[in-house]
């Protein structure tokens, strides 16, 4: 199981699902490894980053209709 959690740059817990705190699987696995980075950053550091996603995503779709 190590070898297997090796391979895939996950520990033994997240391939047992004992670490996962979501059941969202995230396939991008840049994303991924930056969402584990951000989870590990203090909350206000952590609030802001969302504050930004947040902004981003709901620029989105007005962007989209503005190029549309």
């Amino acid at each position: 199981m190590l070898k297997i959690a090796n391979i895939f740059d996950v520990s033994v817990d997240y391939l047992l699902n004992r670490d996962r705190k979501s059941t969202i699987e995230i396939q991008n696995q840049d994303l991924l490894k930056k969402v584990e980075e951000i989870d590990q950053l203090p909350q206000e550091e952590q609030k802001t980053i969302i504050d930004l996603l947040d902004a981003y995503v709901k620029r989105s779709p007005f962007r989209q209709m503005m190029q549309g």
